[in-house]
């Protein structure tokens, strides 16, 4: 009964919107007006206060990402883009560029295989330089909310970069197996890539990164390292196969915790621990 009183008000007021619009001579409200209404998400100021960046999100249609520059009181637009954020420091905005909604649409229409659809690519803005740098491929990216200079970002599983050649792993990536973890620092440029990664978290506070890996056959084995970006060291916490989540860092990047389940059989309850 609430639910049909609140809709004949809407369909009330709806009704005396057109009635005013027909008398004032205003342009009548139509579905396509509604589609194009946008909602602000996830506004953003950086931590020196000088810039924003929030999304705006069409009730129909792709997203669009704005970044505001008090300084310059200028506006930055970057299409089809959401999910930002500011590097601690403020110097970057790094932020996902979806492919266009309506082209994927199409191609979901003709069946196109999943693998063979665009993904994501993963921008990331320098907001000195205003320079933009663009990585295709990318399925989600971390910033530390408090420490800065680290870039962490996950490839698609089966589109990351090409591995050297002279491996003798002969794994597939998949959403089983893992994919691509890079590293990427983001004063030098420099990166490190790791293998078969399914899972990872970054420290709030101190440059630690925690993941989970499968291990590529060859040079990393499975099992669960902590990397640390001050020395681009590797250290392994467990190494073995086994399935690993709720991955988990303290603040201060000095304890980690996460569940495991190493048993090899098809039991249906898995016995984590």
């Amino acid at each position: 009964m609430r639910i049909r009183f609140t809709f004949l008000a809407l369909f009330a007021a709806f009704s005396l919107i057109q009635a005013g619009a027909q008398q004032t001579g205003l342009k009548k409200l139509q579905q396509a007006d509604v589609a194009s209404w946008k909602q602000i998400q996830r506004p953003a100021i950086a931590q020196s206060g000088r810039w924003v960046a929030y999304a705006l999100q069409p009730n129909e249609g792709d997203p669009s990402l704005h970044a505001f520059d008090e300084d310059q009181n200028k506006t930055w637009d970057f299409p089809r883009a959401d999910r930002h954020a500011f590097s601690s420091d403020s110097r970057f905005l790094v932020f996902m560029i979806k492919p266009n909604r309506d082209s994927l649409m199409a191609m979901r229409r003709r069946k196109v295989k999943k693998e063979d659809l665009p993904s994501d690519t993963l921008g990331i803005l320098d907001l000195g330089t205003r320079t933009l740098t663009k990585i295709p491929n990318v399925q989600s990216f971390q910033v530390p909310s408090k420490w800065p200079g680290l870039l962490a970002y996950h490839l698609e599983p089966g589109k990351s970069v090409p591995r050297d050649t002279t491996s003798k792993s002969k794994k597939k990536e998949s959403a089983d197996a893992g994919s691509r973890l890079v590293l990427l620092n983001l004063n030098t440029q420099a990166e490190t890539g790791i293998p078969f990664v399914k899972s990872f978290v970054l420290a709030e506070e101190a440059p630690k990164v925690l993941l989970a890996t499968t291990g590529d056959d060859a040079e990393t084995a499975p099992g669960v390292y902590v990397f640390d970006p001050a020395t681009s060291g590797l250290r392994p916490l467990y190494r073995g196969k086994g399935n690993f989540k709720q991955l988990s860092l303290n603040k201060t990047g000095s304890q980690a915790a996460f569940i495991a389940d190493l048993d090899t059989t098809k039991v249906q309850v898995r016995p984590w621990r």
